[in-house]
């Protein structure tokens, strides 16, 4: 630590450990000998236990302990952008590239021959890990170096907790002027290495007991068996495999909804389709929200096989729990771990980056082994943001099959965290710059149109029910609210509460206003303030204020059922406004509440003060204007102008589309082709029937 006085301290997590011990008895010994001027040591959490005698002991030093109290709304840069969002844009991209051009991660990657599948794995991992440590401890410097320029303090220094990208987030932290400093390094290094070593001898010992116990059984089974000469050298997924069709495989992920075409379904494109029910394969894995005789009626009512991935995923006894084989080399794949650490002594990101592949190893062999058992040959599911899609695609490829996957979310600008590896992609459009900007390899790049479009004939009638409820009650213009979810701990997310309220007042004061509110998670207004809840009974009391909600952990019901019903929509947030553009594509007037000033996206192009607005008094006055037609806005919620760009079709085919790909897809298996070829004959027929520049590769 150097000499330097006027420091500005924060420390991560305020804990009884070692490492905060130490760090704290630094100080203390640096301002006894007038080394540095401390007056108050800043903490971003810890235990009251800690914080109470820590503060007491302090105290005798003449140092305050404060908690920093700081809101994510407030944490922006010099140009007013927040910068909790920005990061994600910005700074966590050129972090992970870094770190992905390292000498150490192509050392790792080359010494283990990684598929493109695994090498991404391992970027997308750099991404997620710890639970987004890495753009937690980017945000921790943003709230430093902030907190450093509202106050006019410099010398900024960091206790943070141990993590693995350490000199990564050093460097990056020294732009800002704030110094990080982790304490004990080469202690936690040797524990770290000890348990590793450890780990591997354990595993080790366990092998070999396991390894005894299995060929006991077999041995006991051989002689049971049919008589002592029985065969029993058999592959259940050979027996599967004969048994069952090439199949779709579709994860669970809380929307089924066979029956309800009005409704979000994971099935979307079936309903939509010539793919017949004994086409598809659910796969179940959800311990909140698992299967269920509601569920398993409506899978045998359209001759839906159905598996599910652990016991706890699953009600009934009729789908059958998926259990992987017993085979060491596939669920403990050991040797692949000392062929990586064989050489020299690793350091901490090496040891991460080994468990990593081991990890990828695991669930390949997982998923090899379950598609190999359900004969499966093509999957698609949504899930881009996390790096499950890779492992399934790998399996997949290996086993000759093909992987797919679609665009859910709006997102105009290229997000690192969307970083895909498919075979084929389905998106909304046919712009693959942002998916080559973050790195995303996707042979097939497959412009089909929003998704969802075919449910707006469909819901126009449950929408004019609800429209006319609203009605009855008095409200003449009716306002559709999506909040886009928010986080309950305003210091590490946005925060919709003071915009529920703000609605919520003005239907209270306004007997001629109607509001519908479409949360993105069912039931989350539950847990909201008391006073606001109070707020919520009393306007639907009134008969102008409905929710719409259902489900156990999504919304069953789309955006476009509110939108369709309202006469404005609003997008609680610019950024992902997934609900915003679906709304815009329904026909309704749709503005966007942005009060994070992200002035980066596109959709400022549709003007601000018409379509995008960055406080919620100039939007109601903008919303009052237009139902009064006094000061009439040209180009008030209009998205014409964009929609084209942001969606090629918009004729209400775009499930249609993807079903009918997928069907050319599985008819292919069917009829014995390989995989290459298959890609190749469902590319062309597309490109002939829908257009070339619909189809691209990344």
């Amino acid at each position: 630590m150097k000499r330097t006085k006027n420091k500005i301290f924060f420390i991560e997590d305020l804990n009884l450990d070692y490492y905060t011990i130490i760090f704290l008895t630094r100080l203390v010994y640096n301002k006894i000998f007038d080394r540095i001027n401390i007056n108050i040591i800043y903490f971003i959490d810890g235990s009251e236990k800690a914080q109470s005698l820590l503060a007491f002991i302090l105290k005798i030093f003449k140092i305050q302990l404060e908690q920093l109290k700081f809101d994510f709304m407030d944490i922006k840069d010099e140009k007013g952008l927040l910068l909790g969002i920005k990061m994600h844009y910005t700074d966590l991209s050129n972090i992970s590239k870094d770190i992905s051009a390292s000498s150490l991660f192509k050392k790792i990657i080359e010494k283990d021959k990684m598929t493109t599948e695994e090498k991404n794995y391992l970027k997308k991992q750099i991404l997620e890990y710890n639970n987004d440590m890495l753009a937690r401890e980017i945000f921790l410097v943003h709230i430093a170096s902030w907190w450093a320029r509202e106050t006019d303090r410099h010398n900024v220094v960091f206790f943070m907790k141990p993590g693995v990208w350490e000199e990564e987030i050093k460097k990056f932290a020294k732009v800002y002027g704030v110094y990080v400093v982790w304490e004990g390094a080469f202690i936690r290094y040797s524990r770290r290495l000890l348990r590793l070593f450890f780990r591997y001898i354990k595993l080790f010992v366990q092998l070999q007991n396991f390894r005894k116990i299995w060929i006991y059984i077999k041995k006991q089974f051989q002689t049971n068996f049919k008589g002592s000469n029985a065969d029993v050298s058999f592959d259940k997924s050979k027996i599967y495999s004969q048994s069952m069709n090439p199949c779709i495989a579709v994860l669970y992920f809380g929307n089924l909804n066979l029956n309800r075409p009005d409704l979000q379904s994971e099935l979307f494109f079936w309903h939509q389709s010539q793919l017949s029910g004994e086409d598809l394969l659910v796969m179940f894995g959800l311990k909140l929200d698992p299967v269920d005789s509601k569920k398993e009626s409506e899978l045998k009512s359209h001759n839906i096989s159905a598996i599910s991935l652990n016991p706890e995923s699953t009600l009934v006894t009729s789908i059958p729990v998926f259990s992987q084989s017993f085979n060491f080399g596939n669920i403990f794949p050991v040797k692949k771990g000392l062929k990586l650490l064989r050489n020299g002594l690793p350091s901490i990101k090496y040891l991460w980056l080994v468990e990593q592949s081991i990890m990828f190893e695991i669930k390949f062999n997982y998923w090899l082994q379950l598609f190999k058992d359900y004969n499966v040959k093509i999957n698609i599911n949504w899930t881009k943001h996390d790096a499950l899609h890779m492992t399934i695609s790998a399996a997949l490829k290996e086993l000759g099959g093909i992987s797919t996957i679609y665009q859910r979310s709006f997102d105009d600008l290229p997000y690192v965290r969307m970083m895909t590896t498919s075979d084929v992609l389905f998106s909304f459009d046919n712009d693959i710059s942002n998916e080559r900007k973050i790195g995303s390899v996707i042979p097939y790049h497959v412009a089909v149109g929003f998704i969802g479009d075919y449910r707006f004939k469909i819901l126009k009638k449950p929408a004019t029910i609800i429209r006319n409820q609203l009605q009855v009650n008095g409200a003449k213009h009716i306002l559709a609210y999506f909040d886009e979810s928010s986080s309950d701990d305003k210091r590490w997310g946005t925060n919709n509460d003071l915009d529920y309220e703000f609605l919520l007042e003005k239907v209270l004061s306004n007997p001629w206003l109607g509001l519908i509110i479409k949360p993105k998670k069912p039931f989350s207004l539950s847990t909201k303030p008391g006073s606001l809840l109070q707020m919520l009974e009393l306007a639907k009391d009134s008969g102008r204020c409905i929710i719409i909600e259902d489900g156990t952990l999504k919304n069953h019901y789309p955006p476009a059922i509110a939108a369709l019903a309202s006469d404005v929509a609003i997008s609680g947030h610019i950024f992902g406004g997934t609900a915003g553009f679906e709304s815009a594509l329904a026909g309704t007037p749709t503005i966007i509440l942005d009060q994070e000033n992200w002035q980066k996206s596109k959709l400022y192009n549709l003007g601000k003060g018409k379509v995008v607005f960055n406080d919620w008094e100039n939007l109601w006055y903008a919303c009052k204007d237009y139902f009064d037609y006094k000061c009439k806005i040209d180009g008030f919620g209009d998205w014409s102008p964009m929609l084209d760009e942001l969606d090629p079709f918009r004729d209400g085919r775009a499930a249609e589309r993807v079903g009918t790909y997928l069907k050319w897809l599985l008819d292919g298996f069917k009829e014995g082709l390989t995989r290459e070829s298959i890609l190749s004959d469902a590319a062309e027929k597309y490109a002939s029937k829908w257009g070339y520049d619909n189809i691209a590769s990344v």
